[in-house]
């Protein structure tokens, strides 16, 4: 497992996703490029020339999506004239697409390790949207409501955090108990106050299946949880 740090332009690591997936190609490789990005990048140039390069030529290259309705300050129905961002890879003959709820930690994992797979078995590029939300500002100047969004938003989506529904759904499965996840939680937050790092998983490079091993104990048990060969979120239309 490789990884190639941020780019100081919005949407300019695009490209480079798409550079290394050739070299990956070239090379006669079995890696798998993931690309994370906001939502703001889409309507970018960058964009569409990554797109149409990864299917034309058919790299091993998923680029994720994290759309949580605001680029910065700007909520994304101002400016884009596609809203369902998972459907502008239509427009690139061999990408395939899907759209999965963001907040959901099982779903996330099940469609980018379905992804990977097909990346590794095809050599062809996916996109996925994931839809989820951003509780903080955009920065530290930027508030988290009373700008471009309400308190009252803001606390409605806080109702639907990504870790303490996963928290819930271990702890109804008999995995973690709450005594487990608070000091875990403890432990994790003293770490970082001290500048320490902490690890809960180990990942370990593979040659097949998904993108990486560990962490995921007791994944296909949880309630709700993805059943062999089942697909979670909206596939491509």
């Amino acid at each position: 497992m490789n990884f190639l740090g941020g780019h100081g332009i919005v949407g300019t690591h695009l490209p480079v996703a798409a550079g290394v997936g050739y070299a990956i190609k070239y090379r006669g490789g079995d890696q798998v490029v993931l690309c994370f990005f906001g939502d703001s990048v889409v309507n970018g140039g960058p964009f569409h020339e990554a797109f149409n390069m990864t299917a034309k030529w058919e790299l091993p290259v998923v680029y994720v999506v994290e759309n949580n309705s605001y680029g910065m300050g700007t909520d994304i129905d101002r400016v884009a004239a596609v809203d369902e961002l998972f459907t502008r890879a239509c427009a690139y003959q061999g990408k395939k697409a899907e759209q999965v709820d963001g907040q959901d930690v099982l779903a996330v994992h099940d469609a980018v390790s379905r992804a990977v797979a097909r990346a590794r078995k095809t050599s062809r590029p996916t996109f996925i949207e994931a839809r989820t939300y951003r509780f903080l500002g955009h920065s530290m100047s930027d508030p988290a409501h009373g700008t471009y969004r309400s308190r009252e938003e803001v606390q409605a989506e806080r109702a639907n955090d990504p870790i303490n529904n996963l928290v819930d759904r271990m702890e109804e499965a008999g995995l973690l108990t709450e005594e487990e996840y608070e000091a875990l939680d403890h432990s994790r937050s003293r770490a970082r106050f001290r500048g320490g790092r902490t690890s809960t998983h180990t990942c370990t490079p593979t040659s097949s299946g998904a993108a990486w091993t560990g962490g995921t104990r007791g994944a296909d048990h949880l309630p709700g949880g993805p059943e062999p060969g089942a697909s979670r979120g909206d596939e491509a239309r």
